[in-house]
């Protein structure tokens, strides 16, 4: 049950130009929607030479289908890591940033910090996935729920409410989860796909199934 869908923004048309400037020593690619808004302006660009890092595997995955070489992955799936481990380059101090218009700062303040010099071009944002009724009672109904980005639990909340028991996909969804009231969040230490799915995998849905249902009737 989709919550979010996506919309490009203006400043998308400008990435082929500044891709085939070839003035960034970096391009810094945090999602799987940054990585397929990338591609489509490294293609209209004529596929110039880059180097690449991606926040986690899933990035990563978009851009080596495409037949681009391995980027720069570090060693934990979260902005503040990738950050802290983007190699230094004298040669290679300008980050160009393509990322959504809903992204924290986390990421260039931290490599500005680290003597970086950072483009931040916000080429798409999330808007909320439209739901049917049904949906919706479904989704009242659920007891748990997975999310992969704060903007899916702002809109969850919104529409069904915070009785489910949250497993997201790192630590800045399960952040905004507790905010808006979530009583029970989970999510892995390592941030990724593959951990996120083995930490559903994981759950005792009967005793969860229980605990939510005897807060929603409350």
């Amino acid at each position: 049950l989709p919550c979010i869908a996506f919309k490009q923004l203006p400043a998308s048309a400008e990435l082929p130009r500044f891709l085939a400037e070839r003035v960034h020593g970096w391009v810094v690619i945090t999602s799987p929607e940054a990585a397929e808004v990338f591609l489509d302006a490294w293609r209209h660009a004529r596929k110039p030479q880059m180097r690449i890092a991606c926040v986690g595997a899933a990035s990563a995955k978009v851009l080596k289908a495409a037949g681009l070489p391995t980027p720069f992955i570090p060693s934990k799936a979260t902005a503040k890591t990738l950050a802290a481990e983007l190699p230094l380059d004298e040669a290679a101090m300008s980050v160009l940033y393509p990322c959504s218009a809903l992204a924290a700062t986390t990421l260039q303040d931290a490599l500005e910090g680290r003597g970086f010099s950072v483009t931040r071009l916000e080429t798409y944002t999330t808007v909320e996935a439209p739901w049917v009724e049904d949906a919706t009672a479904a989704a009242r109904a659920a007891s748990v729920v997975s999310f992969a980005s704060p903007s899916a639990v702002r809109v969850w909340q919104e529409r069904a409410g915070t009785s489910a028991v949250a497993v997201c996909i790192g630590e800045t969804s399960a952040q905004e989860a507790r905010r808006l009231g979530f009583a029970h969040v989970l999510f892995p230490e390592s941030p990724g796909i593959e951990a996120w799915s083995e930490t559903i995998a994981s759950l005792d849905m009967s005793q969860w199934a229980d605990t939510a249902l005897a807060k929603s009737s409350k």
